[in-house]
């Protein structure tokens, strides 16, 4: 058992680097269309950036190897509950030319899927590939008794089939991923006799492996049935255990046979071994190889999806449910382990309102710049503050992000982190502007809430990059959004000791009796590539999912998608519902294409969000 453990592992790291010379044009044929099980089997053995060829039959597939089109081709050979795929078999018997180079052992969950909506009372035909007809004839017979059945090349063929016939009386039973592939809704799950249905996959070359550590090797006779004997007490005598044997009419006459045969020496098998059998004339060697199982694996707790506070229908969600079930699944090809699991958003206009009239930010710095007294707030900072306030309800003036950053950091010049903390706590506690029933500190997008808390919930670590000053962002969502503060990035203003006076950083010791206060200086904005590269800098990780709402996010989530080892995402929250919330569908609606070129997906207020900011909250109009 411990060998075969670290057979596996020697696979899933190594797996072609005994075939192929340059791993960048190693192509593979294999038994189509996508969503097949051959698939699966092609990509579990090959994990090193492989082409994937897929062909409409067996003999296609092996053809395209043989015609130099592929270098190898995967095969099914052998169903736990089905037997031998004869067809599939003989196309092995028939091609003198072709070795087995490997061989994947699959675990088989049929499932049964239809379009969405349908009900099992609806399906009248159920299509598969034979293997899958027989694999659920059990459950068809106590489930869809009077429902026909109609074989089909693959299994996915029969998915494809029932998508392009858009009929809710048929059905397809395939691989669980050919249902999101073709956009079908899974039916019943496991829909197989039995969870220990597994199918055995052969990885074709038209080379024979020279090494003598591999373990297992493939011989072909044509005989007649009274010969057989003699030639397996010879596998036996060469030190081999048989582990399967098939047999085909040879077609001459009767009681002639093709038999494959294919044996075992743990140890390796080596040249003598396989010479030994040559005094047999109707012997064919027909490769060495490993074999590898891809283990049964299943997620040790259900994956958490959005329902909550998401429209029903929403395509938004829908997309995000489905990757989250990708990625969380161990046994899917989109799996993310997760120490890889990042995901990044924006604060303001993407978690919580900026449209009451502008971001908390904006309205925490006008409030405390105009009623506080403090003698810190000149009349340029005061200045300031009050273009603010009578912007209100309008569009934002040009310049206003650098003109307001600059201002608060000379209004919070002085100040601790945990002074401007207060600040921030006695303003949360006030009346939304534009809103009843809510306070300022209350104003989370729910639906926005309930992603980010699900992210978490399927073990992301989840960071907010904003262009908001980092101190006021980490108060703002205690309380909300249950993250360390060290997860938070965004605007920086300067800090220095109080007993430092005008000494640089590198010339002043800290001493106990010094706090740190803010130094009245702004360095720049984290917005567009300011976000990069603070995820670089401070992250050290590429993100696989991204959300914000604005042109200052497109960056963060064009980097998180762009050349991503994994499968990665990004959505832009849309201001569009103007009946709930302030915003602007027209101006919304003029973004959607320039982002979905981009491959960047779309969250809409007005259709995604079943709620903006729950029971009770009505939209007033600014004062």
């Amino acid at each position: 058992m411990f060998k075969r453990f670290l057979l596996l592992l020697m696979i899933l790291t190594f797996s072609h680097t005994v075939f192929a010379e340059n791993e960048d044009e190693v192509r593979v044929s294999y038994l189509g269309p996508e969503g097949t099980y051959t698939e699966e089997a092609s990509q579990f053995w090959f994990q090193n950036g492989e082409t994937f060829i897929p062909k409409e039959t067996v003999n296609d597939a092996i053809e395209e190897m043989l015609s130099g089109g592929a270098d190898y081709a995967v095969i099914p050979q052998e169903n736990t509950l089905g037997g031998a795929v004869v067809n599939y078999v003989d196309a092995l018997i028939r091609t003198e030319d072709a070795y087995v180079a490997g061989e994947v052992v699959l675990p088989i969950s049929q499932t049964l899927m239809g379009l969405p909506g349908t009900k099992l009372e609806d399906i009248k035909t159920v299509c598969s590939h034979a293997q899958g007809l027989t694999q659920s004839a059990q459950w068809r017979a106590e489930n869809l008794p009077d429902a026909v059945t109609e074989e089909m090349s693959s299994t996915a063929a029969a998915a494809s089939y029932v998508a392009e016939k858009q009929d809710k009386s048929i059905a397809a039973i395939a691989a669980p991923g050919a249902a999101r592939l073709y956009g079908l809704e899974v039916l019943a799950e496991n829909v197989q006799i039995t969870d220990a249905n597994k199918t055995r996959f052969y990885v074709l070359s038209n080379e024979i492996q020279e090494d003598e550590s591999l373990t297992r090797a493939v011989f072909i006779a044509n005989c007649e049935g009274n010969r057989i004997d003699d030639i397996i007490a010879a596998v036996h005598d060469a030190d081999l255990e048989i582990v399967s044997l098939h047999d085909r009419p040879e077609g001459s006459y009767l009681g002639r046979y093709y038999y494959v045969i294919e044996a075992e020496d743990e140890t390796g098998i080596s040249d003598l071994q396989i010479e030994s059998l040559n005094e047999f004339e109707e012997l064919r060697f027909a490769g060495r190889f490993d074999s590898a199982e891809k283990p049964v694996i299943t997620n040790t707790k259900e994956t958490a999806l959005l329902s909550e506070y998401w429209a029903k229908g929403s395509a938004a969600a829908e997309e995000i449910n489905s990757y989250l079930l990708s990625i969380t699944n161990e046994a899917s090809r989109d799996y993310i382990p997760v120490e890889d699991r990042i995901a990044v958003f924006d604060l303001d206009g993407t978690l919580m309102s900026e449209t009451y009239p502008f971001c908390f930010e904006y309205m925490v710095f006008a409030d405390y710049a105009l009623n506080s007294g403090c003698e810190t707030i000149t009349d340029e900072v005061r200045a300031v503050a009050q273009e603010i306030i009578d912007a209100a309800g309008k569009e934002k003036p040009s310049g206003m992000s650098t003109r307001q950053a600059a201002a608060a950091a000379i209004a919070y010049k002085g100040m601790t982190m945990q002074e401007l903390a207060k600040i921030v706590d006695a303003f949360k506690d006030s009346d939304a502007w534009g809103f009843s029933g809510m306070t300022r500190g209350e104003a989370y997008y729910k639906p926005m809430v309930e992603l980010f808390n699900k992210l978490l919930e399927n073990d992301f670590t989840v960071y907010i990059v904003t262009a908001t000053e980092r101190n006021i962002v980490r108060e703002v969502i205690k309380g909300t959004l249950a993250i360390p503060p060290s997860h938070v990035i965004g605007t920086e203003y300067g800090y220095t000791a109080t007993g430092q006076n005008a000494a640089a950083d590198a010339d002043y010791t800290f001493h106990s009796s010094d706090q740190i206060v803010f130094d009245g200086n702004y360095y720049g904005e984290n917005a567009k590539t300011s976000k990069v590269d603070a995820i670089v800098r401070e992250i050290g990780q590429q993100p696989v999912l991204a959300f914000g709402n604005s042109s200052g996010d497109l960056a963060m989530e064009v980097y998180t998608i762009s050349g991503n080892p994994y499968k990665s995402a990004a959505f832009m929250v849309l201001a569009d519902d103007e009946v709930r919330e302030y915003g602007d569908a027209a101006s919304a609606s003029q973004k959607i294409s320039s982002y979905e070129d981009m491959g960047i997906g779309i969250i809409s207020m007005r259709d995604d969000f079943e709620t903006i900011y729950g029971d009770g909250v009505l939209k007033t109009g600014l004062p």
